[in-house]
């Protein structure tokens, strides 16, 4: 949404034309260092957002945040809102990301599992960290990945868990998964693995 709206700007778009309307609480940001450079404390937050804050502002675009859409009524051209009301519009784009798939297992909910999506996520997994000497990353794709990098150069002794028998499956080849775990396991993390 923040790239779409620079270029809706490049593009001639007049004050008033544009409302983004986001489920987060954060200005609009880029979220891959999410699980890199602002995890490991290299990047800060202002350096993650697509448009400074103003941008919005000066430009008449309304942003609305922590806004959660539970309908869409293309023949009005209508959103309900799920803190009430309705939002109108012309044309909608839909630029909603992925959602975080949660643990469905007992012990999901104890503090210190946490969850990494949005920059509050990353925010919170970086507050625990501090101080901590061990943690578990399940998921061996692209962000758990990263994740269980990060910590291993913090220091922290990191179990990855993986749903199958090698590092990324759907994506690496069997040489290269065991690249990627060989060159984890040579900087102390430990693999657990489902099969």
């Amino acid at each position: 949404a923040g790239y779409a709206a620079k270029q809706f700007i490049e593009s001639g778009l007049r004050p008033g034309e544009l409302a983004i309307l986001s489920g987060d609480t954060s200005v609009p940001y880029d979220r891959p260092p999410l699980s890199k450079g602002f995890l490991a404390g290299r990047e800060t937050e202002e350096s993650l957002r697509i448009n400074p804050q103003d941008f919005y502002r000066e430009h008449g675009i309304e942003l609305r945040l922590g806004c959660q859409i539970t309908g869409v009524d293309p023949q009005l051209k209508r959103l309900s809102l799920a803190a009430g009301g309705e939002f109108g519009f012309d044309k909608l784009i839909v630029a909603t990301g992925a959602r975080v798939r949660t643990l469905d297992i007992p012990g999901a909910e104890l503090a210190g599992v946490l969850y990494l999506r949005s920059l509050e996520d990353s925010k919170a997994v970086r507050q625990c960290a501090e101080g901590v000497k061990q943690a578990v990353v399940i998921g061996s794709g692209f962000i758990g990945m990263e994740v269980t990098a990060v910590l291993a150069q913090m220091g922290i002794e990191t179990t990855m868990v993986l749903r199958e028998e090698r590092i990324w499956k759907r994506f690496f080849s069997p040489r290269l998964s065991r690249f990627f775990e060989d060159y984890y396991t040579a900087r102390g993390v430990r693999f657990v693995k489902a099969a």
